[in-house]
């Protein structure tokens, strides 16, 4: 009878511990609603910037129009995506993608040969994916602070002059002349290759039941490389032109944008 008390009262207050730990002093509204995301809620992320944009500018006097929110997924402007996932009240993996395709083709016909057609094609991809850990303690009412950790990789695509120096580019581009073939080329190359692992610390502040802006500052070690540019012309030799690089740092970084999260 001893051993059986004893090992309820032992299950009891690993339970407790456990409760104590997913506490995190949930906070209502005025109706009842529970304001913080609890053990188990998703939560789905965006940039804010385009919103915050486009209500400071229905503040503005001016006869220009105020054009919707703009989301760019390109590989000069890629778009930011966020997800989390709360294992306990006062803790989630949170995971990130950067995602930005650019493809283009330019065309420049001749009024006396229409058959002579110059197509200039221009196709790049940003891409990057992180994941890592945060935990949440209460500041006051609905605002929070967080901190954690977070590792990832990505690929930026090279973006700058040509191999003539005339034009600014992103990405791969290949140049076919409509009249002569042998002035055909392609440039490739360039792109960089990033690694990094980073401890984080931000705010967040719940503007309604689980919908939050958030924000953060980070700090940790990264390594980054870039491969050789190259200019590949249809007749002649393959030309570098730009000979890459390799950097090991550390560094501070800001997340240059407030995130909009919504949980569920």
């Amino acid at each position: 009878m001893k051993k059986l008390l004893l090992l309820t009262l032992s299950i009891s207050f690993i339970i407790s511990l456990s409760a104590q730990e997913d506490n995190t002093n949930q906070v209502f509204n005025k109706k009842g609603i529970a304001i913080l995301p609890e053990k188990g809620d998703f939560g789905i992320g965006i940039d804010a910037v385009p919103f915050i944009d486009y209500v400071g500018n229905l503040t503005k006097i001016t006869d220009d129009p105020n054009s919707s929110p703009d989301f760019a997924f390109t590989a000069q402007r890629p778009g930011q995506l966020y997800g989390k996932y709360y294992f306990k009240d006062n803790k989630a993996v949170r995971m990130g993608l950067r995602l930005g395709i650019s493809s283009q083709t330019d065309k420049d016909g001749n009024p006396f040969n229409p058959d002579e057609i110059d197509e200039l094609k221009e196709n790049s991809l940003n891409i990057g994916i992180a994941i890592g850990v945060e935990n949440y303690r209460n500041i006051a009412g609905r605002l929070r602070g967080f901190w954690g950790f977070e590792v990832g990789v990505g690929k930026t695509p090279y973006h700058g002059f040509d191999y003539n120096g005339g034009n600014i580019v992103t990405g791969k581009i290949e140049f076919t002349d409509g009249a002569n073939a042998t002035n055909n080329f392609t440039e490739e190359g360039g792109n960089t290759i990033d690694f990094y692992g980073k401890g984080v610390v931000g705010v967040e502040y719940y503007i309604a039941p689980k919908i939050s802006l958030a924000g953060e500052f980070g700090i940790g070690l990264g390594y980054e490389t870039t491969n050789e540019r190259k200019y590949k012309p249809e007749n002649g030799s393959t030309v570098v032109y730009n000979a890459g690089s390799s950097e090991l740092s550390i560094e501070n970084t800001a997340s240059g944008a407030i995130v909009l999260l919504f949980h569920f």
